[in-house]
């Protein structure tokens, strides 16, 4: 009998999975799955792929609302094919990737049906979202202890500011809710694309992050005992911090996130 390819389709840097043991026609619709605009896509099969099968639009596709194909760049490696778009997906569309039937493997054996994984893309960010938030005890605490470092080294202390410190917030959340631990979000990208998408304009700029630390002393002392992290700490070229505290259910149950900046002038 004739076995059928299986695969799962996941997205980078999430813990979220899509899992097919058998290769019917599927359909993911979750109002859940909003993601960023440069998302990139990971298919796993169970065995490796034909390389040019899987980069033809013939087979490997994604598609607009309008049922337009969008320009995507596929990477083949081994069992895994990577979807990336060539430029943004355009904010609050929705689209679907699509592995369509008789992709064969490298040994010719085929998938037998259709599958699917519909998405759409957050809306675009405004730094109007930011405007009104106030920093935690805890937050504002973080900021007490840096500075704090600073000031015993003769370095100026940092200015808390509120909005920065919304967005710190926003990227523990997201690592939260998406279950990753990396400067890269999958939904915002970089630390520096994420303060830009949000209105930020600096001169220099920076990004701590630490997970599963319950105080905030706790959480400066493990920044302060790696030197990366102290680094940021005592970088005299920094101006303003913003700090992000999130407790939630999760992996790691606390996440932090510290961001610093000197602002450009206007």
């Amino acid at each position: 009998m004739k076995k059928n390819i299986t695969y799962a389709c996941f997205a980078l840097l999430l813990g979220f999975l899509l899992s097919y043991q058998t290769v019917d026609a599927e359909s993911w619709n979750d109002e859940k799955n909003v993601v960023g605009p440069n998302k990139v896509w990971t298919v796993t099969f169970n065995v490796p792929m034909n390389e040019e099968m899987a980069k033809s639009i013939e087979y490997v596709t994604v598609e607009n609302s309008q049922g337009k194909t969008v320009p995507v760049k596929k990477q083949v490696e081994g069992d895994k094919v990577i979807v990336t778009p060539f430029s943004e997906y355009d904010y609050g569309e929705s689209y679907q990737l699509v592995i369509r039937k008789g992709l064969e493997s490298e040994k010719g054996k085929s998938t037998q049906e259709t599958v699917t994984l519909s998405f759409s893309i957050q809306e675009e960010n405004s730094p109007k979202e930011l405007s009104g938030y106030e920093p935690s005890a805890y937050e504002r605490e973080v900021l007490q202890l840096v500075n704090k470092e600073r000031t015993k080294r003769g370095i100026q202390p940092l200015d808390m500011n509120s909005k920065l410190s919304g967005l710190a917030h926003k990227k523990g959340l997201d690592m939260a809710e998406n279950n990753y631990f990396s400067h890269t979000s999958p939904t915002y990208g970089s630390p520096f694309e994420m303060m830009k998408e949000f209105g930020f304009t600096y001169v220099t700029a920076g990004e701590n992050i630490a997970a599963g630390q319950h105080d905030p002393e706790a959480v400066v002392s493990s920044w302060m005992n790696s030197d990366g992290h102290r680094a940021n700490i005592l970088n005299e070229n920094f101006t303003e911090l913003g700090v992000g505290y999130v407790q939630q259910d999760g992996r790691y149950a606390s996440y932090w996130v510290q961001l610093f900046m000197k602002p450009k002038s206007n």
